[in-house]
Order: structure tokens, then C-alpha cells, then sequence
């Protein structure tokens, strides 16, 4: 067994303990919250719905270590999350703040120079504080697609839902 599975299993028990009987707040990071961290948040919303979990129990919100207040999703990650039947039209981003750092029992960064700054910004957070890559047993970065084509969006969003179908399973117990 890996070392990674053991020290998520440690996390997972004390972030988490039983998820259905407490509310816990899982905050999905990237750099401007216009790409990655709203095709994640759409995508581990679906995932968590289509596993049955209670969503007043489990709430799912992204920001941006970068991001530029109330900048709208890029139309390339609209087109790949409405092609996919999830409607993040609405989104607006926001930008990391102590108060959405302090109420997160999970946050979820794309790279591990977003883990690095979030954890150096935000003291206290490292316990807290893992790369989607990271939770999924995996090594790497979740690459950003801004200035690629469409095609590439397409693939960073299947990526995506490969990785989170394998975190929400561990974050479910169920993994």
C-alpha cells in the first residue's frame, strides 16, 4: 500500500469523520477560478449528486489565487460543462480570502504551486490542503488550459472528472 493512501485515510477521518451527520465544505482552487476550479466545481457537484450524497451536507465552491472579482467563466469552459449538461453560466470569480480558506474542511488546488501558495499565504491550512492529483493517489498538475484550444478544455475537463470520481468515493468512505 502506497504512503499516499494511508496519510489520506489519516486526513479523510479527521477532515471528514462521517459525512452525513455534519455539514463540511470542500473549496475547489486555481489560479484565476474562470477554468479548472468551475469545471471541477460543476463536475464534483454532479458526481457527488449522482452518488446520493445530501447537498446541504457536502457544499462544493471554487476560487482563484488570482482571480479578478466577478470576471465571468471563459466561454471554452462554458461550451465543455454545457456540452456535459452542467449549467456554470452563472458563476462569477472570486479570489481566495481568509474567510473561504477558514470555513473549508477540504481545499482542492490544480497545482501544486497553488497548494504552495495557499498554504504559505494562509497559515494553519496545510493539514487541510491537497492538489486534485494529490487526493487521487496520482503526481502531477492538473495543466491550465487558458490560450489552448478547445480540444484541450475538453480534455483538462475529462481529466477532471476522472480524478474527482475517484476523490468523492474516498471522500464518501467509499473508496
Amino acid at each position: 500500500m502506497r504512503g499516499w493512501t494511508r496519510e489520506w485515510e489519516k486526513r479523510r477521518s479527521h477532515l471528514f469523520g462521517r459525512c452525513e451527520k455534519m455539514r463540511k465544505k470542500i473549496l475547489l482552487v486555481c489560479t484565476g477560478n474562470t477554468c479548472r476550479s468551475v469545471m471541477a466545481q460543476g463536475i464534483m457537484q454532479e458526481i457527488l449528486q449522482e452518488m446520493g450524497a445530501d447537498s446541504k451536507l457536502i457544499r462544493v465552491s471554487s476560487a482563484g489565487v488570482a482571480a479578478y472579482p466577478g470576471e465571468k467563466a471563459s466561454k471554452e469552459a462554458l461550451l465543455v460543462m454545457e456540452e456535459i449538461g452542467i449549467d456554470m453560466s452563472r458563476h462569477y470569480a472570486r479570489p481566495l480570502a481568509e474567510s473561504l480558506v477558514g470555513e473549508a474542511d477540504l481545499i482542492i488546488a490544480m497545482t501544486r504551486g497553488q497548494k504552495k501558495i495557499i498554504t504559505s499565504v494562509f497559515l494553519a491550512t496545510e493539514d487541510k490542503v491537497m492538489t486534485l492529483k494529490e487526493l487521487a493517489g496520482e503526481e502531477g498538475d492538473i495543466e491550465d488550459p487558458v490560450g489552448r484550444s478547445q480540444d484541450f478544455y475538453y480534455w483538462t475537463a475529462q481529466e477532471i472528472e476522472r480524478l474527482l470520481g475517484e476523490v468523492v468515493k474516498r471522500i464518501l468512505g467509499e473508496g
